[in-house]
Parts: structure tokens; C-alpha cells; sequence
């Protein structure tokens, strides 16, 4: 019978890298992907990763798709805690399957 909840047997320590890479999505998120807005002056997706509080660039890319990668790529490349995203299709569909 496992405990579930918050129990000193079901906690651990964790680091504030480790307690910042786990953050909901914000909200005001349009994309559906973490790190992954609309840059309305360049008509392209912006990607940025937080790292330690601090904010970085990863670049511009046309298709959502290619920013969920490239994030994707940065994570593994620095080695980094952030979950990396699965890409399920702009529309939501991946080989005509809906998510």
C-alpha cells in the first residue's frame, strides 16, 4: 500500500535547477509547447530556455515543429534537467492520429 501525497518518506531534496526545470506551463502559452512562442515581428517561433533564472536564446524557426526540436537539441547538447517536449503536429494530429 503506498503512500501518496506529501509524506517525509514520499519527499526528497531537490536543487532549484531541478525545482525550476519542472514549472507548468504558463498560461498565456499559445503554442502548446514549453519555451515556444510566436514572434509576431519576425513571423517566426521564438525559442528560449531559463536556466538558473536567467533567460536564453535559442533561435527563430519556421515551423513550431522545428522550435520544439531545436529546444529539444539544446537540452540534450548541455546536458540540462528540462523535460524535453514530444512535437504532436500543429493541429494536434500526428500521422492523422488526434492528441
Amino acid at each position: 500500500d503506498e503512500q501518496l501525497g506529501y509524506f517525509p518518506e514520499n519527499c526528497r531534496w531537490a536543487t532549484f535547477l531541478e525545482q525550476n526545470t519542472h514549472l507548468a506551463m504558463l498560461k498565456t502559452n499559445k503554442s502548446g509547447y514549453k519555451g515556444v512562442s510566436w514572434d509576431k515581428v519576425n513571423h517566426q517561433w521564438l525559442v528560449v530556455i531559463s536556466i538558473n533564472n536567467k533567460s536564453y536564446h535559442i533561435g527563430r524557426y519556421n515551423t513550431k515543429k522545428e522550435a520544439v526540436e531545436a529546444r529539444n537539441k539544446y537540452i540534450d547538447m548541455n546536458h540540462l534537467l528540462h523535460k524535453k517536449q514530444v512535437y504532436i503536429g500543429e493541429n494536434g494530429y500526428v500521422n492523422g492520429k488526434s492528441y
